[in-house]
């Protein structure tokens, strides 16, 4: 693993690329990273991140897309720009998030390295593709988790809505796990805001269910207690 510190890199100085697709076996400790990795044109044809660290680091305007992150670490994440971190239409394997952890956006539809991909359907097929990622690894559930985010303390609370809710490993004081099932009927008559607008986001996709996690702050935390409290009890959410 090549060892990076005190350092500002761009996304194409770790891959070699100038538009990089594939980065792997990089440690970045206390480093601030730029740079995106834009999706393939191509429905399933991942970029990939695979067996990397980063510690103690500062983003500045990154974005993934299309992207496949496996076995990798993230451990404490501020934010040095004015973006907040964009994860879209990406899948993960066995990747553990720790620590204070900037802003991030988990969404579905990706940005391609160039036109469209094919029509109307690129964004559908984007979705089948995360699907099939999933089902490819499902024989197995306790090897191939894909997010645990059980020592993770994000500033803002997280909707992970682009990963299936089974597959994520979360302290439930700090999280909910919210199902498909329950979303039948009115479901949103008197939910929370935020709540309707996290399942809303979820029920675009192909996903049994997510979680969502809140932010660390005095108010988020104690909002946060309140929503998911009546998530559970109108049976929105698993049981604590």
């Amino acid at each position: 693993m090549i060892e990076t510190s005190g350092q500002a890199l761009d996304l194409w100085q770790i891959s070699g690329r100038d538009h990089p697709a594939h980065v792997a076996d990089h440690r970045l400790v206390e480093c601030e990273v730029m740079g995106t990795m834009l999706a393939s044109p191509h429905p399933g044809e991942w970029r990939t991140i695979r067996h990397c660290e980063a510690v103690g680091c500062r983003q500045y305007n990154c974005s993934l897309a299309g992207t496949a992150i496996e076995d990798c670490l993230l451990d404490t994440m501020g934010q040095a720009g004015p973006m907040y971190l964009t994860l879209d239409a990406c899948v993960f394997r066995r990747v553990i998030m720790r620590g204070r952890l900037t802003t991030m956006l988990f969404r579905f539809d990706p940005h391609p390295f160039s036109g469209t991909g094919g029509g109307p359907d690129f964004k559908d097929r984007w979705r089948a593709e995360m699907a099939a990622y999933y089902r490819s690894g499902s024989r197995n559930l306790e090897a191939d988790w894909a997010l645990d985010i059980t020592e993770a303390r994000f500033t803002a609370l997280t909707s992970l809505t682009i990963v299936p809710g089974e597959l994520v490993r979360f302290d439930p004081d700090r999280a909910i796990r919210i199902r498909r099932d329950a979303l039948t009927g009115n479901w949103a008559e008197e939910m929370p805001g935020v709540m309707q607008i996290c399942c809303e986001d979820f029920l675009e996709g192909p996903f049994d269910s997510f979680v969502v996690q809140r932010g660390e702050s005095k108010v988020n935390r104690e909002r946060f207690a309140r929503e998911a409290a009546w998530m559970r009890d109108h049976g929105f959410a698993d049981p604590a």
